[in-house]
């Protein structure tokens, strides 16, 4: 199977050298793997509509065999995108993906456009071949229970990481091994 370009998506609150992207775009790279990580406005430009905007350069690159991996709010970014988009993805790798409020009124407040409104899963679902979903048993911002009903909404495989917190370089990931290795997997 042809491997289409892989988008990754970054979160909300942290650089790109504070997660494992950085490297799971070099990974990526040194198997001819074409890359995109798209800069998306954060602080005061933090909206849905901002990062769908921002996002729109990009659009041409997605085709049926794209890929998309997302982290926090990139993980949400990329259900609303399915859900605002006629695109058709080959698969979605979701990390900390969430779908309502996660406890913290600051960052309630910055994610506000992302989950105000319900999900449309199942046009999400008709989008996307296949959906993988990362939760952890103690992520400090996102339940894990939002995970799980993610992927029961998406019949997607759901993998729970134990003590991998956010999955970010505070909790030890400045790497993401299973998720580069399902990525490779899936298109085998």
């Amino acid at each position: 199977m042809k491997m289409g370009r892989v988008f990754i998506i970054h979160g909300s609150f942290s650089k790109l050298e504070d997660t494992w992207i950085p490297w799971l775009r070099r990974k990526l790279q040194a198997e001819k793997i074409k890359v995109a990580v798209p800069n998306f406005p954060l602080a005061e430009g933090l909206s849905l509509y901002a990062w769908l905007e921002a996002f729109r350069e990009y659009r041409e690159m997605v085709d049926r065999d794209a890929v998309m991996v997302g982290h926090g709010l990139g993980s949400t970014f990329i259900l609303r995108y399915l859900e605002h988009s006629d695109d058709q993805l080959s698969a979605a790798f979701l990390t900390a993906p969430f779908f309502g409020e996660l406890g913290d009124n600051q960052v309630d407040k910055a994610n506000k456009t992302f989950v105000e409104k319900e999900f449309d899963w199942k046009k999400i679902k008709r989008r996307c071949t296949k959906f993988y979903v990362y939760g952890s048993d103690d992520d400090p911002y996102v339940p894990l229970e939002q995970e799980e009903q993610i992927s029961d909404c998406l019949d997607a495989t759901l993998r729970i990481l134990p003590g991998a917190g956010h999955m970010n370089k505070a909790s030890g990931y400045t790497k993401f091994d299973d998720l580069f290795k399902d990525i490779k997997n899936f298109h085998k």
